[in-house]
């Protein structure tokens, strides 16, 4: 699968045990797929932790969401993260969150910083600026047509439809490839720990690439 794809397995999971004595922290929801439909599903979501009565942070750059018409209560706040400046024009962060919105990225002087170098940094702000002139004579009607075409959505597979795609993915690692009858005991060892994967029980990539690429790891 995708990585978007186990993002919104994680997601919907999420969502099926929430409550308000849960505590979320969600970071960059939606970034695996297309900025718009990241946009939209990460407001789908802030909705439904909103609606669930969770305490959290959903830290996201796309800014999109900002413009968005939510349906969310009072309670929902705008942080972001406070900056002050620094030498030579510099922007650098307090590591505080303060009330307020920030719609810009330090994307090129991070960039700068881990040493890429001087010209491609000048050309990616030239493009910055052809994409912000692009933005302002976008036709926001014709882009947004296309986010939902009132088609009905098909029923989400099952999660033994999942549990088996995964268990058939361990079958063609490598690792367990080189050794006779290895691949066999690893895919029913994944089969087995998928089927206690409930929504009772999250899985995490963190979790799950541990397990594939070491099926003898302790997991009880």
């Amino acid at each position: 699968m995708s990585s978007y794809a186990v993002e919104m397995a994680e997601v919907g999971q999420m969502l099926d045990v929430c409550t308000p004595r849960s505590l979320v922290f969600i970071d960059e929801l939606g970034r695996g797929t297309e900025a718009t439909h990241g946009t939209a599903m990460g407001g789908a979501v802030v909705e439904a932790l909103d609606a669930a009565g969770v305490r959290g942070v959903f830290a996201t750059h796309l800014h999109g969401l900002l413009d968005l018409d939510l349906d969310i209560s009072p309670y929902v706040r705008r942080m972001r993260m406070e900056t002050v400046a620094g030498e030579a024009g510099r922007v650098m962060p307090t590591w505080r969150m303060v009330p307020g919105e920030c719609r810009e990225s330090l994307a090129l002087q991070t960039a700068t910083d881990m040493g890429v170098s001087d010209a491609v940094v000048r050309r990616a702000e030239a493009l910055l600026l052809q994409l912000r002139a692009m933005d302002a004579h976008k036709d926001v009607a014709a882009d947004t047509a296309c986010i939902c075409d009132g088609a009905p959505r098909a029923p989400a597979p099952p999660l033994e439809a999942l549990r088996d795609l995964l268990g058939d993915t361990a079958m063609r690692i490598p690792a367990f490839e080189s050794k006779p009858g290895a691949a066999a005991g690893a895919a029913g060892s994944v089969r087995d720990w998928l089927g206690t994967v409930g929504p009772d029980r999250c899985c995490s990539p963190s979790h799950m690439m541990p397990f594939l690429f070491n099926p003898k790891a302790n997991w009880s």
